[in-house]
């Protein structure tokens, strides 16, 4: 008896797992629906008069996105309050763990049918979409996406401890809160305005703390219960699945963390060279 009890929680949770994800597939693929039906009742900003639909759908799923960054932050902000009081980061579970990852990999699976369906979109009539271009533009994504969704969210779930690090996992999301409202102000013409570069500096700001730097304090935090210190050492003192996953997720963002900064640097020394140009 007692050693069936293992594998029938196990299936239990796997049951459990499945249909949440189902449900965050559902939930976010309705979010789209409506923020579709919303949209289309309006004229297009001039960028996209003539493209209406891709710019109905990029809003509608953009709108899905931000829905869950604001979910995640919540439970995030849930999750590590609640643990850090327990004073045990390494052994605390939360219960919201267990309904905000299955959501969570239920967003980034039908997200993946976003993204596709928007690189359909914009491919030229006569270079149809295919999966090897999908790969080509957005493999980075695709991969980050696989692997919060596929490997991160279901061990969170199944291994029952450390739902302190799903926490700071979920804050990650506040970054993208700032991704969507940069496409919004630059869709509707206020790239030049003083709004979209204190919205690119929040989303700079924001990847940072949350994406780059919550690897380093959670270390530190790790290290802090096992008696090990600087950060850097406690990571070496880590299981090497931990390690290498640390790292897979790691790696993207700072690639990201580039593109962001050179970026805004970009649109300042643009902005001030057209401000500065005789007319």
């Amino acid at each position: 008896t007692i050693q069936s009890c293992a594998p029938k929680k196990a299936v239990t949770m796997l049951a459990w797992f499945l249909g949440g994800t189902l449900c965050g597939a559902v939930i976010h693929r309705l979010i789209y629906q409506l923020a579709h039906a919303f949209i289309v009742k309006y004229e297009p900003p001039v960028k996209y008069q003539a493209q209406g639909s891709l710019f109905t759908h990029i809003f509608a799923y953009r709108t899905s996105c931000l829905a869950n960054s604001l979910f995640s932050v919540f439970a995030g902000i849930w999750i590590v309050n609640d643990v850090h009081i327990t004073n045990d980061i390494i052994q605390a579970t939360h219960s919201m763990v267990d309904i905000s990852m299955p959501l969570l990999a239920g967003y980034l699976t039908i997200d993946l049918h976003h993204m596709w369906k928007e690189h359909v979109l914009t491919r030229p009539t006569n270079r149809p979409a295919s999966i090897i271009t999908f790969l080509k533009r957005d493999g980075l994504m695709i991969l980050h996406h696989a692997l919060v969704g596929w490997v991160a969210a279901p061990l969170a779930v199944f291994v029952r401890k450390g739902h302190y690090f799903s926490g700071l996992l979920l804050l990650a999301e506040v970054s993208p809160i700032w991704l969507q409202f940069r496409w919004l102000l630059s869709s509707y013409g206020y790239k030049d305005h003083l709004a979209y570069s204190v919205n690119g500096a929040l989303l700079i700001a924001s990847h940072f703390w949350f994406r780059l730097a919550a690897f380093p304090r959670a270390f530190a935090a790790y290290g802090h219960v096992i008696g090990v210190s600087p950060w850097y050492i406690a990571a070496t003192r880590l299981p090497w699945t931990c390690q290498i996953g640390s790292l897979l997720l790691t790696l993207p963002q700072i690639y990201w963390f580039w593109l962001l900064v050179s970026g805004l640097v970009n649109h300042i020394v643009s902005t001030k060279h057209k401000s500065t140009k005789p007319s």
